[in-house]
């Protein structure tokens, strides 16, 4: 997911996030939301986070782009489908 930079600010992530999430609920059989971001993507982290999104592992090192290399963020979140459904 990505929002251009001239539209960030006006809520669209969280809006696009919202809409992923309903989707899940609406299949009826995902449980969860797993998404990777690259680690130094500090607002997007925390957009996740206020979503309800758990860190779940990082990889070091995994991407290089123009000769840096870039950590990788693992984040996941339980969908609910009913109060039977928590573990």
């Amino acid at each position: 997911m990505g929002v251009d930079r001239s539209f960030r600010k006006f809520g669209l992530g969280q809006r696009l996030i919202e809409y992923a999430e309903k989707w899940a609920l609406k299949s009826g059989t995902l449980k969860w939301i797993d998404l990777q971001v690259l680690s130094v993507n500090e607002p997007a982290i925390r957009l996740y986070q206020r979503s309800g999104f758990t860190k779940t592992g990082e990889v070091p090192e995994m991407f290089e782009i123009d000769g840096h290399l870039f950590s990788y963020t693992s984040m996941a979140k339980r969908v609910m489908v009913n109060s039977s459904d928590v573990l």
